[in-house]
């Protein structure tokens, strides 16, 4: 299977997303994960994107300025993240809402590392 499998839910002004295991990790199909999710519920601006790698640990994705960036909060408890998310001061949890619209076109492997192209 070539792409993320997940389940999401909103909590306020964050979007988590966790992997089910069953696809490819959601930070290698994060642009058909965010797409998808914004065209579902609607423009993802201003929203914190935190979700699970296959491992179950969670971080989170933002994208700014055409680059997706990933970060880590290093825990495996949705409720976990969600504490660290929101003890960050406000300036540096900022850095982490999504600032941009998700573009609509297909350009999937600017997104990946140059390591993961050969996987797709």
């Amino acid at each position: 299977m070539n792409k993320a499998v997940y389940r999401y839910w909103i909590d306020g002004p964050i979007i988590a997303i966790e992997d089910t295991g069953q696809g490819v990790g959601i930070a290698l199909d994060a642009q058909q994960v965010l797409q998808t999710i914004d065209e579902a519920i609607g423009p993802l601006v201003g929203k914190y994107i935190i979700y699970t790698n296959q491992c179950g640990i969670w971080g989170g994705l933002t994208y700014s300025g055409g680059t997706l960036r990933l970060y880590s909060l290093g825990t495996k408890s949705y409720e976990e993240a969600k504490k660290k998310l929101h003890s960050l001061s406000p300036t540096k949890r900022d850095d982490y809402r999504l600032l941009d619209p998700i573009p609509r076109a297909d350009y999937q492997c600017d997104w990946l590392p140059d390591r993961y192209r050969s996987l797709r």
